[in-house]
């Protein structure tokens, strides 16, 4: 049975080939390695998708970035996903990863949403793993992923905690009202 959040991230990585214009990404403030802020995306249908997220870039490897997101139409659970330009690698390269943080392995089953120059790898799990994944991420200070071509992306930990804790709250506080 496929949970209802499970469901979500899949029209989420949907909802990210559906969309028409970004309209505006807001209050991004720095926590260390990591960034925080807000985008709001507007949907094919007209609608607004609204994304409160934390982000930092590789350090190894330009135009890569691992995003958690917190999105309120999908009740503020968070959403990892890796951010990676294409360049001369094969998108089937990016559908199988291992992942670890601090050197500890961690299972990292992934959806991959292609675009014309990069990719969007969402991690593909239900909400009790995202969640254990989000309290390694807070406890942890490097995040590593290898794909199927032997790439290492590479991501520094260091103010994530912040950053996600930021964005959560954020989402939590959300008034679709003031959305727009």
């Amino acid at each position: 049975m496929v949970s209802i959040y499970r469901s979500g991230l899949v029209a989420l990585a949907l909802a990210a080939c559906l969309m028409t214009e970004v309209v505006a990404q807001i209050d991004r403030v720095r926590h260390r390695d990591w960034v925080s802020g807000a985008q709001k995306n507007v949907l094919s249908d007209n609608s607004l998708l609204v994304e409160y997220f934390g982000e930092s870039s590789a350090s190894n490897w330009s135009g890569a970035h691992l995003r958690i997101g917190f999105i309120p139409r999908f009740g503020c659970a968070p959403l990892f996903s890796v951010h990676i330009g294409l360049g001369n690698r094969k998108l089937s390269d990016l559908n199988w990863f291992r992942a670890e943080v601090d050197g500890s392995p961690i299972d990292f089953p992934v959806l991959v949403d292609d675009n014309i120059d990069h990719a969007a790898i969402y991690l593909n799990v239900n909400l009790q793993r995202r969640i254990a994944m989000r309290i390694k991420v807070d406890g942890g200070t490097r995040f590593r992923l290898r794909d199927k071509a032997g790439n290492l992306y590479s991501f520094s930990l260091i103010g994530s905690r912040a950053a996600l804790a930021a964005a959560e709250r954020a989402c939590r506080v959300h008034d679709p009202r003031h959305a727009g």
